[in-house]
């Protein structure tokens, strides 16, 4: 390992925490570092990657995003932050390694709701903001190999 200050070879200076962090000294400035640690998403979690697994689990298991926040005592934010993280992280990742994928086919789906009040109930003056509307969703594609 380097130092960031000098550029040059640091030497081992001991241990610290109950993971034995592994901490070296610069021989020229006297700076003190620790190894760079691996976590889940990057700089952006201070949290364990056990922690975080549980917060994305309860919430894929239907959690309130409160009621997960009391499990897994963390901030209501922070558990908002971890999908939008993760959804961040999955994105990259995709976009590196997945390419040139063909596909066989592309299902299709819409859904159909209503605003205010359904077709059959709207007064003359309500027609311009009620009423049945439908939305084109995407569906699943068919993947198959090269």
């Amino acid at each position: 390992m380097t130092c960031h200050n000098c550029r040059i070879e640091m030497v081992k200076a001991g241990f610290y925490g109950k993971n034995r962090v592994q901490r070296y000294k610069c021989q020229q400035c006297g700076k003190r570092f620790s190894e760079p640690q691996e976590k889940p998403f990057g700089e952006d979690v201070r949290l364990s990657p056990e922690k975080v697994a549980m917060i994305l689990h309860c919430l894929v298991e239907g959690n309130s995003v409160r009621g997960t926040a009391r499990l897994c005592d963390v901030e209501k934010r922070t558990v908002l932050n971890i999908p939008k993280l993760a959804g961040e992280r999955r994105e990259k990742i995709l976009t590196e390694k997945v390419h040139n994928v063909r596909v066989r086919g592309l299902e299709l789906d819409e859904v159909w709701t209503f605003v205010h009040c359904k077709q059959k109930r709207i007064r003359p003056e309500m027609e311009h903001v009620s009423g049945s509307t439908w939305r084109k969703l995407s569906g699943s594609c068919g993947w198959c190999s090269r």
